[in-house]
């Protein structure tokens, strides 16, 4: 009991690490830019930032414009501004990065791998991981991490 508890709390720090050097790129990003954004863009930053916070959570960007006070096509045309990319894709990146960080630095099965990175099956996880980096879970942590047993 004490040992999943001190798992759970690792997981935690280490998503606070991965969404504070995430905030700190923005950060930098923010201030190398010249032009005057438009107001729209520190709303969509904090739903980014929001989302990172809440990947193993189902998020609806309905929900996530309307309490932002936005209309879904202003949430997606500005979003498109911002990241270049789709909010799905954004979202698709980074449980795909925090799960890449979760099988380098845990014990955490695949199964609870793709449980805290937010991805409603194991098999779902092990197909989109594998389309994202060009190998299993399974097979990136043993090519990454030889000395530890596969759960």
């Amino acid at each position: 009991m004490k040992f999943e508890i001190k798992k759970l709390e690792r997981l935690k720090a280490d998503r606070i690490d991965l969404i504070a050097l995430r905030l700190i790129s923005e950060i930098i990003l923010q201030n190398r830019k010249t032009s005057q954004a438009s107001p729209y863009h520190n709303k969509i930053r904090q739903i980014a930032a929001f989302m990172e916070s809440h990947l193993n959570e189902e998020i609806d960007c309905g929900i996530l414009a309307e309490k932002w006070g936005m209309s879904l096509r202003t949430f997606f045309r500005h979003w498109k501004e911002v990241y270049q990319q789709s909010p799905a894709q954004y979202l698709l990146k980074c449980r795909m990065e925090f799960a890449r960080h979760l099988l380098l630095r845990s014990n955490l099965s695949i199964e609870q791998t793709a449980e805290s990175s937010g991805f409603s099956s194991p098999g779902y996880f092990i197909q989109a991981f594998k389309r994202y980096f060009g190998t299993t879970p399974s097979g990136f942590r043993r090519k990454n991490m030889p000395n530890r047993d596969d759960k």
